[in-house]
């Protein structure tokens, strides 16, 4: 019956009535733009997390805040478990965070950075793997049906799930292995290589490179009008099937 959302400006969040259109209410308090929203149907709890790093638990009802907790980071995305007893935030700073929303206390902290660490995201990025702090944390989050499992993904190929009750990595999904998309080759050195190797042949058939390059009109064949550029990889969304037994995730 409600539809919720929140602003990154100004820092508020809306709800509405899907029956009449109409807007509710506004709930303020978040200094920051809030980045992510989750509803506990159980326990009839809205939590907002923000780049303010905190979260917060609203009665949607009656438009108070029961809880504020500091996450020490900005918050990228939160889910909420299906009884309602647990959330689970991701933020920037690489680390899975679990709270009770009915006392807003700390039950678990997860460092994923290593889990989630892929290939190089750009061309332009002078900094390792391990130092890139564009690549190391995780940007949506999904609980399993049963509460028991978790499902992640960031802007890396990698789609990693856990088993929560012992914080447990179960495995690391690769999205993908094109080559054309930034993030997916583990050693960019190794593709310099392959790429200097077949660059007569590249260059012997213009058909193929036509048809890759967006040119500039009038420009028969050089390199300064190229401007192709490529994807990096990124998950935004993944969603667990209501049996638990298929996931599904919105990558580029």
């Amino acid at each position: 019956e409600l539809i919720m959302a929140g602003c990154e400006d100004p820092f508020e969040i809306y709800v509405w009535s899907l029956r009449s259109g109409k807007c509710l209410d506004i709930l303020y308090g978040h200094e920051g733009p809030v980045s992510c929203l989750a509803f506990c149907n159980s326990a009839n709890l809205l939590v907002s997390g923000s780049w303010d790093k905190t979260l917060r638990f609203w009665d949607v009802y009656s438009s108070a805040t029961t809880e504020i907790v500091e996450t020490q980071s900005e918050v990228l995305d939160v889910d909420a478990r299906f009884d309602g007893k647990e959330i689970c935030c991701c933020t920037l700073n690489g680390q899975l965070q679990m709270y009770d929303p009915a006392h807003g206390t700390h039950l678990n902290t997860m460092d994923i950075r290593m889990d989630v660490m892929g290939g190089k995201n750009k061309q332009s990025d002078y900094f390792r793997a391990e130092k890139n702090a564009k690549i190391n944390h995780f940007t949506t989050v999904c609980y399993s049906p049963n509460g028991k499992c978790l499902i992640a993904g960031g802007n890396s190929k990698y789609i990693c799930m856990y088993y929560l009750p012992q914080s447990l990595l179960l495995r690391r999904y690769v999205s993908t292995n094109n080559k054309e998309l930034e993030g997916v080759l583990e050693n960019p050195n190794m593709d310099k290589l392959e790429h200097e190797l077949n660059r007569d042949e590249m260059e012997r058939n213009r058909d193929v490179i036509k048809l890759h390059r967006k040119q500039l009109p009038g420009v028969e064949l050089t390199d300064f009008s190229s401007r192709r550029r490529k994807r990096a990889i990124s998950t935004k969304s993944v969603q667990f099937s209501p049996t638990g037994l298929m996931w599904a995730a919105a990558t580029t």
